[in-house]
């Protein structure tokens, strides 16, 4: 586990590796990159490294600090603007993992090339594959930024739509249409999105708004399980003792107990 004094980007060639990155742990596959900042601490949890082929570097800029300021030196030839953005880009980066297929290994291998084979001009060349580096590094970031921004509008609509009425049965065809989408593009971008199916997303909303009404205590455990869309109080009971780990009952009841609690112990106003 260690820092750096500069940008480290690592590309798994072969092999599979465990990594830390400011504490949480990653497992990178072949294809993949990652990158991190000055301040952020990394390594094998293990302090070793597994067998396979790992290409890395640290590129040392002249400053980076972590408001995203970033001045790569007088070899750079990109502009103060560029190097700006690129800055934000990295210092905020909150996924250091990068995805197969993010091109990065025709960048190190040119690299390569060019310092084994020292020829003429391979300094002003390596200089020149180190701009197309970062901007390649920077252009990745702001997709995954953009893709991130359209997912979440996404879930917000999903979420929406099917809010409108829990008790409707949906089908997978009516929500892609809705969507301008085809039923398998549709199935994938709610998988990646939100981490289920459409089905289980869908369970998971009306759970949510049944453990709301459980709290409220006003209507029963089987007026409760209708209003959520639950075909029978008994279905409710089983799926959210499954899901949520106390049956509906006991939620209410600790529930309860919990909010006064809260309430004795408030201050008196």
């Amino acid at each position: 586990m260690h820092y750096n004094e500069g940008i480290e980007l690592n590309y798994v060639v072969k092999g599979t590796y465990k990594w830390v990155v400011e504490g949480k742990r990653y497992q990178l596959f072949p294809g993949e990159a990652f990158i991190t900042c000055p301040w952020e601490r990394h390594g094998s949890p293990d302090e070793v490294l597994d067998r396979g082929i790992l290409s890395w570097m640290i590129l040392k800029p002249r400053s980076f600090s972590r408001s995203g300021r970033l001045d790569l030196g007088d070899w750079s030839r990109l502009s103060r603007d560029i190097q700006g953005e690129a800055g934000m880009l990295f210092a905020h980066n909150a996924n250091p993992v990068l995805p197969r297929g993010n091109g990065l290994i025709e960048i190190f291998r040119k690299l390569h090339q060019e310092i084994d084979g020292r020829e003429m001009g391979y300094e002003e060349q390596i200089h020149l594959l180190l701009d197309a580096l970062v901007i390649r590094l920077a252009r990745i970031l702001k997709r995954r930024k953009c893709n991130k921004e359209r997912d979440e509008r996404f879930v917000e609509m999903l979420t929406a739509t099917l809010k409108e009425d829990l008790c409707s049965k949906f089908n997978v065809a009516e929500l892609a249409w809705r969507f301008n989408m085809s039923p398998s593009s549709f199935n994938s971008k709610v998988k990646a999105s939100t981490g289920f199916s459409p089905a289980d997303y869908l369970i998971e909303l009306r759970l949510a708004a049944a453990r709301e009404l459980l709290l409220a205590g006003k209507e029963s455990i089987t007026e409760i399980a209708a209003l959520c869309g639950f075909c029978s109080s008994q279905y409710f009971a089983t799926l959210f003792s499954r899901r949520v780990g106390v049956s509906p009952s006991r939620f209410r009841r600790e529930g309860s107990s919990r909010n006064q609690e809260n309430a004795q112990s408030r201050p008196a106003v």
